[in-house]
């Protein structure tokens, strides 16, 4: 069924104009995983997919990037010519003057429009927040380390979402080496604010209440550009 579905997105690309983006990441085992997605589109509708995860079997250089990429649009025949718009990080791998994969790109496609991915833009802006605000996101990282503390505890909070109706079960851990992760983990903990309430101990409890207004202007102030943090959710959290 994958290989059917790849097959149906490569024959739209070999005919459509679709921009891409790219990402590449090192794994546990040292391994490079480089990841492309395209955008293209449908009738009246812009079209996000995955097109491929693929390992990097050599050095991360901007040259075995290209030559990845290359050696996939050869294989399935899509036209180089088509790539319209390319959105990477800001790593030297990708955007090096001479040896970037951005280079190597424009040799074949002159014409490509090129941009620094909005996504990273975000995830560096919220790595120099002020001392508040990384002080507000610890507070919410206590709490879902003191909830996540055991596999019973965990268990015990996804019973109560159970009964609460909430439409998830569990909270999100948080890295800071993950571009989404400040915003899916403050989602989440907003999502389920009454059933963390309700579950935590007297003490804790009491901690987090305190911080909620503090919480309510990380929220305002994340919201605009931390990816996760949706105005309906804000809303709720705030009224709370």
């Amino acid at each position: 069924m994958a290989e059917d579905i790849e097959e149906q997105l490569v024959c739209l690309l070999r005919s459509k104009k679709f921009s891409l983006q790219l990402d590449e990441t090192l794994l546990q085992d040292n391994d490079a995983l480089l990841m492309v997605y395209v955008r293209f589109r449908r009738g009246t509708e812009l079209t996000e997919e995955m097109l491929f995860a693929r390992r990097i079997k050599t050095d991360v250089t901007g040259l075995s990037i290209f030559e990845e990429m290359k050696g996939y649009l050869r294989e399935k025949n899509i036209p180089a010519e088509n790539i319209t718009a390319c959105a990477t990080d800001g790593a030297a791998c990708m955007v090096g003057r001479y040896r970037g994969f951005i280079a190597y790109l424009k040799k074949p496609v002159p014409t490509v429009f090129t941009v620094h991915c909005i996504i990273h833009r975000e995830h560096l802006v919220s790595k120099n927040l002020g001392g508040r605000l990384q002080q507000t996101l610890s507070h919410v990282i206590q709490v879902v380390n003191f909830i996540k503390s055991s596999p019973h505890q965990d268990l015990l909070f996804h019973q109560l979402c159970e009964e609460n109706g909430e439409e998830f079960r569990n909270l999100l851990m948080h890295t800071e080496v993950r571009w989404l992760s400040k915003g899916n983990c403050l989602q989440r903990f907003v999502t389920l604010w009454d059933s963390v309430v309700t579950f935590l101990p007297s003490a804790e409890r009491q901690k987090i209440l305190e911080a909620k207004g503090d919480i309510q202007q990380d929220l305002r102030i994340r919201g605009g550009y931390v990816p996760g943090v949706t105005a309906d959710n804000s809303e709720r959290f705030i009224n709370a």
